[in-house]
């Protein structure tokens, strides 16, 4: 999963997709750059609504995944995703 971190920070920083679309993501691609890098039919199927899919390919031409993760690692900060084994198993039920 480390190796996925900088297309997650990149759709975290995209702002829009909250965490109901990041379950969605997370059910249909098998990685986060999968999601970052695939056209607005391959989001269309994964149940993200057009006028967001559309928006996150307009907007993805202005994120960076590697300068998200260079941030993180100069800032000398940690993430925790959902998928992590660290991450609290209390907050996956929310």
């Amino acid at each position: 999963m480390r190796a996925d971190l900088a297309y997650w920070l990149a759709l975290i920083r995209f702002g829009a997709f909250g965490p109901v679309s990041f379950q969605k993501l997370i059910r249909r691609f098998p990685s986060m750059q999968q999601a970052f890098e695939t056209n607005v039919s391959s989001l269309l199927e994964a149940g993200i609504e057009p006028k967001l899919a559309n928006r996150f390919l307009q907007e993805r031409a202005h994120l960076n995944p590697e300068a998200e993760l260079n941030r993180l690692q100069k800032e000398n900060l940690d993430v925790v995703t959902c998928l992590d084994d660290a991450y609290p198993p209390l907050l996956k039920t929310l």
